[in-house]
């Protein structure tokens, strides 16, 4: 076989392949305040709340303090009794089993609402994108290597 069509055939493959690919991208799926839902019965991690509020299972969310920066925390109370309110965060993969719930309403809690929410991020398959410029070169290459390869054999059965 000649390693030039062996060339140029793996140089399309390459070429079909890196455009199909698809990224899996970290997409924000909602938020809550810790004053949105009413008291859970059991202690719920973030992401059980999350699981909760917006479906699916809790292994699939990421949770964050921050919208811009998922930090893998979370606002929990620690104390809700009405009057004597202690909000502290948490690393959300870190719940040792305190008495702790994600979310829980508290009339202390309603004044300041907007400085306690959390962000629930799920992992989603995003489509291909634009290619990187490594991408770009293969590709021109691979379309240069099969050109050549065609002219090539047009001339030599003239």
């Amino acid at each position: 076989m000649d390693y030039r069509k062996l060339l140029a055939a793996g140089a399309a493959a390459t070429i079909l392949f890196s455009a199909g690919v698809a990224n899996a991208a970290k997409v924000l799926v909602g938020s809550w305040r810790l004053t949105d839902g009413p008291a859970p019965s059991a202690a719920l991690s973030a992401q059980e709340a999350a699981a909760q509020l917006f479906g699916g299972n809790a292994a699939d969310y990421f949770i964050s303090t921050e919208v811009a920066n998922i930090n893998e925390e979370a606002w929990y109370v620690i104390v809700g009794m009405p009057g004597n309110v202690l909000v502290d965060t948490q690393g959300s993969k870190d719940f040792f089993g305190l008495d702790i719930s994600a979310y829980a309403f508290d009339a202390v809690l309603a004044e300041e609402s907007d400085r306690f929410v959390n962000y629930a991020f799920r992992e989603q398959a995003v489509g291909p994108g634009i290619p990187e410029p490594a991408t770009w070169a293969l590709m021109i290459g691979g379309f240069g290597l099969a050109g050549a390869a065609l002219r090539r054999r047009r001339t030599v059965a003239a």
